[in-house]
């Protein structure tokens, strides 16, 4: 939660107009007296903030918001059309997409194309610059841009992947601030802004796919492993002496719950060729049920374990998760409620995302549009 975290002090009157600005953008207040009261700032430094935005036409006022209080009804507040805007990139399997977003989230311009998930370094980026120019062309007031794509988990070592080189090459081009992130790291921060993690300080995000995703929100920040790199979730050991996973150790989770490990136990035991998608809206089979409970105890024993060190109020389900039926989410939230102390907390909800499929790209517009709430990006270029 936000509430109360304005600070009275001149030396931070950076950090004051980013919460204020923030909190009109994210819809959390409308007018000079909810921010008073969400925000703990008096009235006086609410009323100079505000009035600087206005000014520069990062604000603007609009109707009259009727009010049961003493006193005159507040005006509500808006952003400008001309207030900063973000662009953001996702490399998704198999595609391309960019965006551009209002400071609010709302989507000015979008594009994409089809982009092979071993595409050579070269076409990724030059993929990436030509959605980009579409978002940037004739459009002013584009603060930062951000890049989502599946990082590494572990780095040191490593060559850099493919999508981390296309970031050298936006910043020569367009000489924005530009950040990358994981794409399980920018579904979460969008969640966190606008979404179903809004009002939550401690969140964990779990994807399913190729591999086993994560990213964690912890006191209302976003972690980062060593390096930038995220958390690797996928790759803590729920079967000691297990089978040898591809990061070197064995027993992983992403052994038992990676979406082709799923696939192919469900060919062996149906028969059936069929999505991933597919699979999860059979009903009354009795094998189907049987791998897609395997997967839940599975996968909430790699979760409960992460809980406990985390103690998050929160799980977001994404990637192919997103395709689970209710009764696989209930499953699963009931399956973390067994393994986890009585005392730990009470239940933790587990839930899809608000932005679904989407999170991805648009918390790749938020890597920006989040800096500058903070007051890490300035509101007017120069």
């Amino acid at each position: 939660m936000l509430e109360k975290a304005g600070k009275n002090s001149g030396d931070n009157r950076r950090d004051n107009r980013g919460l204020v600005l923030r909190m009109v953008a994210t819809g959390a207040c409308r007018t000079r007296r909810d921010l008073v009261v969400r925000t703990g700032l008096s009235k006086m430094t609410i009323s100079n903030i505000v009035g600087e935005m206005i000014d520069g036409d990062v604000l603007r006022e609009s109707e009259v918001v009727c009010s049961e209080e003493p006193g005159r009804n507040p005006v509500r507040l808006r952003l400008s059309p001309e207030a900063p805007k973000a662009a953001g990139v996702a490399f998704l399997p198999g595609r391309c997409e960019s965006v551009l977003c209002g400071l609010d989230l709302r989507v000015f311009r979008r594009a994409g194309t089809d982009l092979p998930k071993d595409a050579p370094e070269a076409v990724r980026r030059e993929t990436a610059l030509r959605l980009l120019d579409k978002m940037l062309s004739g459009t002013a007031g584009v603060r930062a841009i951000g890049l989502a794509a599946d990082l590494p988990w572990r780095p040191g070592g490593e060559q850099m992947c493919p999508s981390e080189s296309v970031r050298p090459a936006v910043r020569e081009r367009y000489g924005l601030p530009v950040f990358l992130e994981d794409t399980c790291q920018s579904a979460l921060l969008v969640e966190s802004l606008f979404g179903r993690a809004r009002n939550c300080r401690d969140v964990l995000f779990v994807s399913l796919g190729d591999r086993v995703g994560s990213a964690v929100l912890s006191g209302g920040q976003l972690c980062r492993g060593r390096g930038g790199r995220p958390l690797g979730l996928g790759h803590v050991t729920i079967c000691a002496g297990g089978r040898p996973c591809r990061c070197g150790g064995r027993g992983c989770l992403e052994l038992y719950v990676r979406s082709p490990e799923v696939l192919k136990k469900l060919y062996h035991r149906t028969g059936l060729e069929a999505s991933y998608a597919d699979f999860c809206r059979i009903t009354g089979s009795g094998e189907v049920d049987r791998v897609f409970r395997e997967t839940v105890d599975f996968l909430a024993a790699g979760i409960a374990s992460a809980l406990n060190l985390l103690n998050s109020e929160l799980v977001l389900l994404g990637g192919d998760g997103l395709c689970w039926t209710d009764r696989h989410v209930a499953d699963l939230e009931s399956a973390i409620a067994r393994l986890r102390p009585a005392d730990g907390g009470g239940r933790v909800l587990v839930r899809k995302p608000r932005f679904l499929g989407e999170g991805a790209l648009l918390g790749a517009a938020c890597g920006g549009i989040a800096r500058i709430f903070s007051g890490e990006l300035p509101l007017q270029n120069g």
